[in-house]
């Protein structure tokens, strides 16, 4: 077992050196690498620009004043940021950020029991935020 691994760290060893020559001999050229029988790096792209999170539900818990927000992910996101309104889901002023969060869902705790709440989600990632997500609604337990 022991010689294994030291062959192994030898191999692996003059792989390095062999990637090493290959790279300075061949100046970055794709074609000349892959004929020695590497691989390049493939070439970052930038990410396309944030689609608004989709399928957003709230649904009432078995908890008095709890309720449990869902949506549909967003690819190339960070994070997401989930907005609250317990009054006029057309008034722009009455939204405020409940929370900041990496998952596709989040409980909401402390509401008034018996009062309706809306809520909206807008992700976040390397490209900015996305647009605002359809509003979904439920009444506090």
């Amino acid at each position: 077992m022991m010689r294994r691994d030291e062959a192994c760290t030898h191999l692996r060893m003059l792989l390095r050196g062999l990637g090493g020559y290959v790279q300075n001999v061949s100046r970055g050229d794709a074609a000349i690498i892959q004929s020695a029988g590497f691989e390049t790096k493939r070439k970052v792209q930038p990410s396309a620009p944030l689609a608004a999170p989709e399928r957003v539900v709230a649904m009432r818990t078995e908890y008095p004043g709890t309720l449990v927000v869902r949506w549909g992910g967003v690819k190339n996101r960070k994070c997401y940021e989930v907005q609250v309104n317990g009054g006029d889901p057309t008034d722009a002023s009455a939204w405020c950020t409940l929370t900041f969060t990496g998952q596709n869902q989040v409980r909401a705790e402390g509401l008034e029991s018996q009062r309706q709440y809306y809520f909206r989600v807008i992700a976040f990632g390397a490209k900015g935020c996305s647009p605002v997500s359809d509003i979904a609604m439920a009444k506090a337990a």
